[in-house]
């Protein structure tokens, strides 16, 4: 009960129970639609439970005592057959839009915007290989858009989760893995990486911006224009292990014009286009950031 109290206290942002996108929003359907089907599981249960420890009370004398009793056909079926109605019913509700909103599926037809993730301890590396912009800790996306993820990692597993797009999926070394979904309208959400993978993985988190059309393309604008290059050097930096506040400070050392900084995370100019295949290379060679 404390546990469900204090989840109250949680941001909206930070949860699929406040949907910001189709997927969230199936997510949420589909846990209500479980939980009422479970109803169905628990209050036997717990009608039950008490009326037999009332009957066969120590003081109950007229409880029939049946110590050679070992087989009840009709209450084995009770027991085993309700339950496997149970899941049969919820696998077939369930199929079906599993399958359709699979994370290697595109939700629905449209525009779909390609973004590059690159997971490190402790931070996220964002490329936009269409817009030729990159981002450190923090995302911009279109409002109603469909996002395609193609996510790896530069070093330990990670797991990347926005909550209220819905939906998580692993970023491990040398391997690509995607994740579809679709943004809804103009807000600000919390992403984060859920994996265990060192004592900074629980400060490893990530603002996302949705905005509007234009509001959107303003942004790729101004941070083309108005950020640094990323280049190799800059990427071995935020390779280290180390929070981006960490990276900032060390990346500012090494350019003459101000590190351009945007609620807590870093914005580049991305001109090269290679640096994800190059991580996805190296990692799987071995030769991390090299």
């Amino acid at each position: 009960m404390s546990l469900l109290l204090l989840s109250a206290c949680l941001p909206k942002e930070s949860s699929f129970l406040a949907p910001a996108g189709l997927i969230a929003s199936l997510q949420r359907q589909w846990m209500i639609e479980i939980g009422v089907v479970l109803i169905a599981v628990l209050v036997p249960i717990f009608i039950a439970l008490p009326a037999i420890i009332w009957r066969y009370r120590i003081s109950n004398r007229k409880a029939r005592y049946a110590p050679d009793w070992e087989f009840y056909r009709p209450l084995e079926i009770f027991i085993w057959g309700g339950p496997m109605v149970i899941v049969a019913f919820l696998a077939i509700m369930i199929a079906g839009p599993q399958t359709r909103y699979s994370p290697e599926r595109v939700p629905t037809a449209g525009e779909t915007l390609e973004i590059q993730v690159i997971g490190m301890n402790w931070k996220w590396l964002f490329l936009y290989p269409d817009h030729h912009v990159a981002t450190v800790n923090t995302i911009t996306l279109p409002e109603n858009t469909n996002i395609r993820f193609t996510l790896t990692s530069d070093g330990t597993m990670q797991s990347f989760f926005i909550p209220a797009l819905g939906g998580q999926i692993y970023a491990m070394g040398g391997m690509v893995t995607h994740l579809n979904l679709r943004t809804g309208a103009a807000r600000d959400l919390l992403g984060e990486n859920t994996q265990f993978n060192g004592e900074g993985f629980q400060d490893q988190k990530f603002i996302v911006h949705v905005v509007s059309r234009d509001a959107f393309s303003q942004w790729v604008e101004h941070a083309y224009n108005t950020g640094p290059e990323l280049t190799r050097g800059f990427y071995r930096v935020l390779h280290q292990q180390g929070t981006c506040r960490d990276a900032h400070e060390q990346l500012q050392q090494m350019t003459s014009s101000p590190m351009c900084e945007e609620a807590g995370g870093l914005v580049f100019r991305y001109m090269s286009g290679l640096i994800f295949k190059e991580v996805l290379r190296d990692t799987q060679r071995g030769n991390n950031a090299k």
